[in-house]
């Protein structure tokens, strides 16, 4: 919800309007709904990963940020965002 007030405020001021209509309404609680879910997939992902080796037993990461880190440098930041194309589409 803070995201999309931001976005709000910000076209506001950029319009110069103090209502905004309901397809701006629609754009801008897309994007921000875009830009959560862009932060929220790397923690995901590296919950997911915790949670897994957890249930295998076998450990490869201490924590959150050693998990965050060795995913960036063993596979790239790319497999931090591997499962963003489907859930943005998703909605």
């Amino acid at each position: 919800l803070a995201v999309s007030q931001q976005f709000k405020v910000l076209h506001r001021k950029v319009t110069h309007r103090e209502e905004t209509t309901n397809v701006a309404n629609f754009v801008l609680g897309a994007a921000a709904s875009a830009c959560t879910v862009c932060v929220m997939i790397p923690m995901d992902t590296v919950k997911t990963r915790l949670t897994t080796q957890a249930a295998s037993g076998t450990i490869k990461y201490t924590g959150i940020i050693h998990c965050f880190r060795t995913i960036a440098q063993e596979e790239g930041l790319g497999a931090l965002y591997r499962a963003l194309p489907p859930r943005l589409l998703s909605g």
